[in-house]
């Protein structure tokens, strides 16, 4: 599997979805703070997991459409919608998961795209940073 996470942090949760997905999927993982995607690197290098991670310094609410279509796409940030880039450069058959809201009134929602057709449901009460960038706020 081809996965976009979008808000890398540390570099955990990429590094998570990498054992995941093992040594033939492969992880994008983008963030809009540079500090945050060169302390990923060092993370990412230092558990030997560099060949499986491609981390990113851009707006990842805009996705990353040069490696699209992504299998699966999960943000680590809410975005006050769900970010149209993201869902067309997902898969078909593909599943995003997103929290979308602001403040504490965040919901997850789960996109999945199957015979070109989008559902969507969500799971409430979720808390997570917002989403920066240009569908973020």
């Amino acid at each position: 599997m081809k996965v976009l996470e979008v808000g890398c942090g540390s570099g955990y949760h990429a590094s998570l979805a990498a054992y995941l997905v093992g040594a033939e999927g492969h992880v994008f993982t983008i963030d809009i703070i540079e500090s945050l995607t060169q302390k990923a690197k060092v993370h990412i290098s230092q558990i030997g997991l560099h060949d499986r991670i491609t981390v990113i310094h851009a707006d990842g609410s805009r996705g990353l459409p040069e490696e699209a279509p992504f299998d699966r796409i999960m943000a680590a940030c809410s975005a006050p919608e769900v970010p149209h880039p993201l869902i067309d450069q997902l898969a078909d058959p593909g599943i995003a998961v997103i929290p979308v809201g602001t403040g504490y009134s965040q919901n997850l929602a789960i996109v999945r795209k199957v015979g070109g057709k989008i559902t969507r449901s969500e799971e409430k009460g979720v808390a997570f940073v917002p989403m920066r960038g240009e569908y973020g706020r």
